[in-house]
């Protein structure tokens, strides 16, 4: 038995195996990413909500207070003050870290993203 093959058959057999490949690089970059760098924010948990904020270096006023969790997926410090300037007390909250507020600090007002990578 004898097949003709036409040019627009081996176009399409070639684009299908080309998409393919395609997904199996991208299912294999994206299985290699680890789990803690699919998290980018500091999320504050309080008794009004939460609030979700990135890793650029910056102050956030907060919101829903007062606090009572804090999630830190990036790799830099984040700072809570007392007062929405930054004066008063201050809580650190060392990159890629899960924790509690103290409810000596659950008032806070402010949330400051430090360059600071090293821990608290």
């Amino acid at each position: 038995m004898e097949y003709d093959v036409t040019s627009r058959a081996i176009k399409f057999l070639y684009k299908s195996a080309t998409a393919a490949s395609l997904l199996s690089v991208a299912a294999i970059i994206a299985s290699t990413v680890p789990a803690s760098a699919a998290s980018s924010y500091v999320t504050l948990t309080g008794d009004r909500g939460t609030e979700e904020f990135t890793c650029k270096v910056t102050t956030h006023g907060i919101n829903v207070n007062p606090l009572y969790h804090a999630n830190n997926g990036c790799g830099n410090r984040v700072w809570l003050h007392q007062n929405l300037n930054g004066s008063g007390w201050g809580f650190c909250i060392s990159g890629h870290s899960d924790v509690s507020i103290p409810t000596k600090y659950e008032t806070a007002q402010q949330a400051q993203v430090s360059s600071n990578k090293a821990k608290c």
